[in-house]
C-alpha cells in the first residue's frame, strides 16, 4: 500500500517529521528540562543546506517506508543507505519547487482512489490496511504527494530523455525467452504461513509482515528454507514446502492461477487461502510453447525503459541532483532509544 518501499541486504524494511526537534527547541527556550531520549531521538545526523534532518525523522521515514522496520534492526551500512534516500527525497523536493511542480488534492484523490479499485477496499478497509503499516490517512497522502512530486521529476529530467530502441527489446525477449514460456506444468517451491489457534491480531500482524518480508528476501534470490528458518526463529509460524511438479488441476483455484502465471525463477506475491498464506516460487516450468514477441514487446519495453530510469536516476541524485546543495552528514549513533 505503501508508495514507495526501501529494501535493504538484511531483509529489513516519505514523510519526514520535525515537530519532535521543534519540541526540544521550544523547552530549551523555556528552561524546562528536555528528557534524555529526546537528545536522542532528535541528535541531528545530517542537514541539506542548513535543513537539519533528525534522527527521529530518520526513523519515521524509515517506518513508512519499510514495513515498519527500525533503526535498531539495521546494519550500519543499511542505516546509511535509509539516510543517503531521505537526503535524495528532501534535494527532489527542493527540485520540485525550483522546477515549479506541484500536485494538487484533487490528483492525490485519484491516486487514492485507484489503490482502492485496484485492491477491492472500501474507505474502512483502506484505513485498517494502512493502520498495518504504522499509517494514518494524512501521512499516507503526504507521502502520495511526495512520492507523485518524485515522479514528476523524474519524467522532466530522465524519462523524457530515455529511448529503448526495437533492436533491444528483441535482443532481451531472444536471451530470456525462458520466462515466456507456457507451463504445462511448475516446479514449485511454497512458503507456507499457518495462523495458529488462538493467535492474537498482533502475532497475525506480524505473520503477515513476515509474509511480505519473505516475498521481499525471495525475489532478490534467498533460498525458502533458509527464509523459513530464519523467519521461524522468530516465532513466525511458516514451513518451507517443496511442492515439486504440479500439473493444472492439481492445486486450490486461488494458487493455481498464480503458480501458472508465474515464468521460471518468479516468485508470486503472499495469498491467502483458508489453509493460510502462501508464497509460490517457480524453479523450473515445462513449456508447451513460447508467448509470441508481438505480444510481449510493450512489456519488455516498458520493463527496459524502468531499469534505464532507475539507473539514469542513481547517477543523477548522486551527481547533479545534488550540485548546489550544502549536505552535511554527521556520526549518527547506532540506536534510537526506542
Amino acid at each position: 500500500m505503501s508508495v514507495s518501499r526501501l529494501s535493504f541486504s538484511g531483509g529489513a524494511r516519505s514523510a519526514g517529521l520535525r515537530r519532535a526537534a521543534a519540541l526540544v527547541v521550544v523547552g530549551l527556550a523555556l528552561g524546562t528540562a528536555v528528557p534524555a531520549r529526546a537528545v536522542i531521538v532528535n541528535r541531528i545526523v545530517a542537514t541539506v543546506d542548513g535543513e537539519p534532518i533528525t534522527l527521529y525523522q530518520l526513523e519515521i521515514y524509515l517506518r513508512q517506508n519499510a514495513g515498519g522496520a527500525t533503526l535498531n534492526g539495521l546494519s550500519s551500512e543499511d542505516r546509511e543507505k535509509v539516510l543517503r534516500a531521505l537526503i535524495d527525497d528532501t534535494l527532489i523536493r527542493k527540485e520540485s519547487r525550483a522546477l515549479g511542480l506541484g500536485v494538487s488534492r484533487a490528483e492525490i484523490d485519484a491516486y487514492i482512489d485507484q489503490i482502492k479499485k485496484q485492491n477491492n477496499l472500501d474507505d474502512e478497509k483502506l484505513v485498517q490496511a494502512l493502520a498495518q503499516q504504522g499509517l494514518g490517512m494524512d501521512a499516507y497522502r503526504e507521502q502520495i504527494a511526495k512520492e507523485m512530486l518524485k515522479q514528476q521529476v523524474i519524467a522532466k529530467q530522465i524519462r523524457q530523455k530515455v529511448a529503448i530502441s526495437e533492436k533491444q527489446v528483441q535482443s532481451w525477449y531472444d536471451e530470456n525467452k525462458s520466462q515466456f514460456a507456457n507451463a504445462s506444468a511448475v516446479e514449485l517451491d511454497q512458503l507456507w504461513f499457518t495462523p495458529k489457534e488462538g493467535m492474537s491480531q498482533a502475532d497475525l500482524g506480524r505473520m503477515v509482515e513476515g509474509a511480505k518480508e519473505a516475498f521481499v528476501r525471495l525475489q532478490r534470490g534467498e533460498k525458502p528454507a533458509a527464509v523459513a528458518a530464519e523467519l521461524a526463529a522468530r516465532g513466525i509460524p511458516v514451513e518451507a514446502v517443496d511442492l515439486g511438479w504440479i500439473r493444472p488441476g492439481q492445486m486450490l483455484p486461488e494458487l493455481e492461477q498464480v503458480a501458472f502465471a508465474l515464468r521460471k525463477g518468479q516468485v508470486g506475491p503472499p495469498v491467502q487461502s483458508p489453509a493460510g498464506l502462501h508464497i509460490l516460487a517457480v524453479r523450473d516450468v515445462e513449456a508447451a510453447s513460447y508467448v509470441p514477441f508481438d505480444q510481449v514487446r510493450e512489456q519488455i519495453r516498458e520493463r527496459l525503459n524502468a531499469q534505464e530510469v532507475q539507473h539514469r536516476f542513481e547517477g543523477w541524485a548522486e551527481k547533479e541532483l545534488r550540485e548546489g546543495h550544502a549536505i552535511d552528514i554527521r556520526p549518527a549513533p547506532t540506536t534510537t532509544g526506542t
